[in-house]
């Protein structure tokens, strides 16, 4: 009767069938917008707090070492 459900396999997980209304899809796909957020942000922080990312350990940075801009400072 012009009713529209939605059906997800999951096979990974449950191996089941979930089925429901557009309100519950539209539900579902926010929840897993906010899970793939959080996981990023979560492997992001433990990237950053790795200590090959500690640029201070790398000594001092200068003129000396690398490129560098200004007035007349331009260049390796």
């Amino acid at each position: 009767n012009d009713k529209v459900s939605y059906v997800f396999a999951d096979p990974n997980v449950c191996g089941c069938l979930y089925v429901g209304s557009e309100q519950a899809y539209n539900q579902y796909k926010r929840d897993r917008l906010e899970r793939h957020i959080a996981n990023e942000q979560a492997y992001a922080a433990q990237e950053y707090n790795d200590a090959q990312w500690n640029w201070n350990a790398w000594g001092p940075w200068d003129a000396s070492y690398g490129f560098t801009y200004g007035p007349g400072l331009v260049g390796w």
